[in-house]
């Protein structure tokens, strides 16, 4: 509490910079977590995207490259093997072997041959008899009721999936087979292999440049592990070493969680061999169950999130930039505000010792321009006032003793207005103007509400130094014309009823008769009022035209509507009609076209002064 206390004695400049820079830290600082929480999140579901779409796509690449390798393996094969038939079909024609030692030695030959761990090849005819096969008790046998023999027989030359369960075997295993047909003998060759060995078929050489050349970042790659954690492609010459049993920098087997995982992401410390320390590392990685192996793509931390790194510079360089601007602006509005509330202060002191010439310089046209102007206007029609005072007690000639104790008496109460009256509205200006600039700086809604009860006290002010000084006829009448009297009842409308109240002039007309301008605002004010009133209207429109010789002032409103008859006459109406009669004015009041009351008053332009737009 002592510190807010001795905080209001402090100057406004400090109060402006000390609040401002509090609110610009405050902002700064939150703005700062929500920039690198958004930025943060954004890089890494980005960088996991790109991850997950190109472990997804090198899976796709190796095993489309993997099943290609085979295709190609078996394709090689079968066609080797047809040319080896074929050699002892060409010395069975050229009559070096019969025919029966010809099919008996490519058999052998055949039989005798693997295809990787277990595979093997096999002959069968167009029929679906086994003709060789390296099993005993299979050749001679019919299988056309299996499926894939059909999709062999059909095709003669064709590659195969399939699911195939052996004598002693519990379950079917995948299997698939590569047919090339021998038609002078009516053998399809067939080469045969489980699909769970064919990483022994695969040539990882096919499509090893192509794994590699997908780049994360500067440093991030892609790599193969098979199922025992042997490294089968990679860029760091880590190729066939076995990384199962080895830990990271926290004691986690790392491999041994993505085999385990087969797909999903995980970070590890890594150290790469040209590199001098482990750093935090992303991984992406996906199973490829053919070949039982993980594909994985892999960023480093640390370049993931160097672009943070830069947001974090850019707003400290911003913040002391920043802070250095406010600093500069808490001066120079403070100065605004407090020299023209020094001088008006000084000149109301001036007024107050009965020096009602003194006026305030407008040096802008903001609310302490019209403050300003309003003071202006104040010690004008006051100076006038005690001159005319002065005046009608010099012309009558009244006694010495009585003129001066009537003069005294105004003088006293004129005196005493500005003093007990006015000059305290000014003071709670100035105690609340201390407030705004202690507020400003948070820029919250107490700041509005004190800026609003700032402007309703100078405008309370400015209310009672009017009333004081013009009487009966309001000084902005006289000054600055009808249409602005009609523009500042619009607004008044507006903030009073809470409806929409506006108001549009073609020229603006300078009415020289006071009187007649104040019949006519009085006219517009009964309008208005019965429009809200009887007619529950929440649109109303006041137009001021000048139409060369006559001058026609309409009030338009969206309301329930004026009956017609002698009973909707009521006394508002009445009243109208007498003000309009007195100045010479026509008055029709009538339903408007699309709904509302329509009043229209027509008066001479003899009184006008018409300025072009």
């Amino acid at each position: 509490m002592k510190a807010l206390s001795r905080f209001r004695d402090y100057p406004i400049r400090y109060k402006l910079l000390v609040s401002y820079s509090l609110a610009f830290f405050l902002v700064i600082t939150l703005s700062s977590v929500v920039i690198n929480s958004f930025v943060r999140k954004t890089i890494e579901a980005n960088i996991e995207s790109e991850l997950q779409n190109s472990t997804s796509a090198i899976l796709d690449l190796v095993k489309t490259s993997a099943s290609v390798s085979i295709k190609n393996y078996f394709r090689a094969t079968a066609e080797r093997n047809r040319e080896l038939v074929t050699h002892y079909y060409q010395r069975y024609q050229n009559g070096e072997l019969t025919l029966e030692q010809a099919k008996s030695l490519a058999g052998e030959f055949l039989r005798s041959q693997k295809i990787g761990k277990s595979g093997y090849i096999y002959c069968a005819d167009s029929f679906g008899n086994a003709v060789i096969h390296p099993r005993k008790g299979v050749e001679g046998r019919n299988f056309i009721d299996q499926d894939f023999v059909k999709k062999i027989i059909a095709g003669k030359e064709v590659y195969v999936e399939y699911d195939w369960k052996n004598p002693g075997e519990e379950k079917e295993r995948p299997k698939a087979v590569y047919s090339n047909y021998f038609e002078p003998w009516d053998w399809i060759i067939c080469i045969s292999a489980y699909r769970e060995e064919f990483t022994e078929l695969v040539n990882v050489d096919d499509f090893r440049e192509s794994v590699l050349s997908f780049r994360f970042g500067k440093t991030g790659y892609s790599y193969l592990l098979n199922a025992d954690g042997v490294v089968i492609v990679h860029p760091k010459q880590l190729v066939g070493k076995n990384f199962f049993d080895v830990n990271d920098s926290n004691g986690r087997k790392f491999v041994q969680e993505m085999l385990n995982q087969k797909s999903g992401k995980i970070t590890y410390a890594w150290q790469n061999p040209d590199e001098d320390q482990k750093r935090q590392k992303l991984v992406i990685f996906n199973f490829l169950p053919e070949f039982n192996w993980v594909v994985a793509s892999s960023s480093y931390l640390d370049e993931i999130y160097a672009p943070l790194t830069t947001v974090r510079n850019i707003i400290a360089i911003s913040g002391v930039i920043s802070l250095v601007l406010v600093a500069f602006l808490a001066f120079w509005i403070s100065s605004l505000i407090t020299s023209p509330l020094r001088e008006l202060m000084k000149q109301f002191a001036a007024g107050a010792d009965q020096d009602f010439s003194v006026r305030m310089e407008q040096r802008s046209k903001d609310e302490m321009g019209t403050l300003a102007l309003y003071f202006n206007d104040f010690m004008e029609q006051l100076e006038a006032y005690s001159t005319k005072i002065e005046k009608e007690v010099a012309e009558r000639k009244l006694a010495e003793r009585e003129v001066m104790k009537i003069s005294e008496r105004e003088r006293k109460q004129i005196g005493q207005d500005l003093h007990d009256d006015l000059c305290p509205h000014l003071i709670g200006i100035e105690v609340l103007s201390d407030v705004l600039e202690t507020k400003l700086r948070r820029k919250s809604a107490v700041e509005a509400n004190a800026a609003k009860k700032i402007k309703i006290l100078v405008r309370d002010a400015i209310k009672k130094a009017k009333g004081i000084a013009r009487g009966l006829c309001p000084v902005h009448l006289l000054d600055h014309g009808l249409d602005y009297s009609l523009k500042e009842l619009a607004l008044s409308i507006n903030e009073i009823y809470a409806v929409s109240c506006e108001f549009e002039s073609n020229a603006k007309v300078s009415v020289l008769d006071k009187v007649k301008a104040s019949h006519l605002v009085y006219i517009v004010q009964e309008a208005v009022q019965n429009a809200i009133k009887h007619g529950a209207a929440d649109k109303i429109s006041i137009t001021l035209k000048n139409k060369g010789r006559f001058i026609c002032l309409n009030i338009i409103d969206n309301g329930a509507g004026i009956k017609h008859g002698k009973n909707s006459r009521g006394m508002g109406l009445r009243i109208m009609e007498f003000r309009a009669k007195m100045i010479g004015a026509t008055f029709n009041i009538e339903p408007y076209e699309s709904g509302g009351t329509s009043v229209e008053i027509t008066f001479s332009n003899i009184n006008a002064e018409q300025v072009k737009n």
